[in-house]
């Protein structure tokens, strides 16, 4: 599974079919939402020290994930998840599909979990903080793996 994991991300990004790349928030979950009064409507967007350049596809899977991961942060509703990708989509048009998707969302995941990894044996002396989310990460990498057909547009 690893090694055609990561051939499959490097091929994906070595042939990307996107080329616009935006300014992006890279950091778009519920902590940094602000809503007026308790309502619905959103206030404000805050927190914005993860904003790059790069291509809108891989935030909005990025947001998606957050709005989609479980309590314990080693599974993804997909339900959750395609919903959150489709409400985007009937608002915004973005050319994406199931495969790119899956490739956009391992990576994220992938890059995430060599960071705590980084920071475990190289950065805070063992902190394990950083050891758990590693190993969160890698729970999330096989259930991504193990059920990338439930993606859907």
């Amino acid at each position: 599974m690893q090694i055609n994991l990561i051939k499959e991300i490097c091929e994906f990004f070595k042939n990307i079919p996107y080329k616009d790349e935006t300014i992006v928030d890279f950091d778009y979950k519920l902590d940094n939402i602000l809503f007026k009064n308790g309502e619905d409507e959103i206030f404000a967007i805050v927190d914005f020290e993860y904003s790059h350049k790069t291509i809108p596809q891989l935030d909005v899977i990025k947001s998606a994930r957050f709005f989609a991961r479980t309590e314990d942060e080693t599974k993804l509703d997909f339900d959750m998840f395609n919903k959150f990708i489709n409400a985007y989509l009937n608002i915004n048009s973005l050319p994406i599909n199931k495969h790119n998707i899956y490739c956009m969302l391992m990576f994220l995941v992938i890059r995430r979990l060599t960071y705590a990894l980084q920071y475990y044996y190289y950065h805070t002396k063992n902190e394990i903080e950083y050891k758990n989310l590693a190993e969160k990460d890698l729970e999330l990498v096989k259930f991504i793996y193990n059920n990338k057909n439930k993606f859907y547009l």
